[in-house]
Formats: structure tokens, sequence, C-alpha cells
């Protein structure tokens, strides 16, 4: 039994270089990856529930591009699960958009529970770090969206990816947006 500690920790290490490695792969890919603009791909239920939501919400002229599930903070297991704040956070052309919701026990429970909207000439800087998007507001404060991967919406990938790169100025393409394909 005494040599299962240094199981444990051999374990530990490799599975700690292997996600380091998985990381870096996947910043590599999406770094060579072009930036999109939207509109975001709806294809389930949750995906068109949030479009129907913040459709009302728009102003002239202002337009989706990107959506997710977020969280405030790590969910963990057990009670940081419980005592995380989910929101399904909307990119515009113009804002940012947290649509509150609560964390479902089975998934992600479409339901509004109210709006709370950031101009992104008030986001004065943006970093990344794996799951987690952290806004820096020019009143100094900070936001911090987790997002995790999840069959719910389909666009949690491109939001992680896509949304720092927007943020950060990245140039908006000739063409204008682009069409999203319907399935």
């Amino acid at each position: 039994m005494g040599y299962l500690l240094w199981t444990f920790i051999a374990a530990t290490i490799v599975l700690s270089i292997v996600n380091r490695v998985l990381i870096t792969r996947r910043a590599a890919r999406d770094a060579l990856t072009p930036v999109s603009f939207g509109p975001p791909l709806l294809k389930t239920k949750a995906d068109y529930f949030v479009a129907g939501q913040v459709a009302p919400q728009l102003r002239a002229g202002e337009v989706i591009q990107h959506q997710a599930y977020v969280f405030d903070r790590e969910p963990g297991g057990g009670w940081r699960y419980a005592l995380a704040r989910a929101d399904f956070a909307v990119l515009t052309n113009q804002r940012i958009l947290l649509m509150r919701t609560r964390v479902g026990a089975f998934g992600v429970l479409r339901e509004n529970r109210g709006f709370e909207t950031t101009e992104r000439e008030w986001i004065s800087n943006v970093t990344v770090d794996d799951r987690s998007i952290v806004l820096t507001f020019t009143n100094g404060s900070e936001r911090t969206l987790w997002v995790l991967e999840t069959r719910g919406l389909s666009n949690q990938a491109a939001f992680l990816r896509d949304v720092p790169r927007i943020l950060r100025g990245a140039e908006v393409p000739q063409g204008g947006y682009r069409e999203a394909a319907s399935t």
C-alpha cells in the first residue's frame, strides 16, 4: 500500500503533462483558424432560445456575432458547481449581453432571469487562460467567463476562440458578416 502514493504522484504528473500538451495543441490550432465574426450557428434548442431572447434586446444595426453558455468561476465538482453563476453570453457588434440563467443539474436550463449589458468600448483588456476569458473594464473591474464544452450549445469552441480576438481588434473581412448555414 505504501507504493500507491508513488503511483498516484506519477499519474498526476503524466496527466498534467498530457493536459498541457492538449492545451498547447488547441492554442496552435486556434491561432491558424480565421476569426469568425458570426452570426453563430443555430443547431440546438438552446441556440435558438438564446437567439430568440436576445433579438428583442438588440439596437438598430446591432447583430449577434457569438453566443455561449458561461460560468462566473471554474465549476469544479460539488459545491463549486452549485455556487457558480451561469449566463448565456452574447457578443454583438456593439455590446456583450449576459442573460442570467440557473445552473442546471442535468444540463443547460433554457430560462431568462434578466440581462446585464456592457458596451464593448468599456472593455480595456482581454486575457485567455485555457477555458476562461477575463474581461478587464475601463473602471478597473473584471469579469471572468468560463466556457466549457457542452452539447447544449453548438458555439462554445468558437466563442472561446474568437471573442478574445474580436475584442482585441481583429479586422472584419471585406464581405462583412458570414452567413451561418442552417441545419
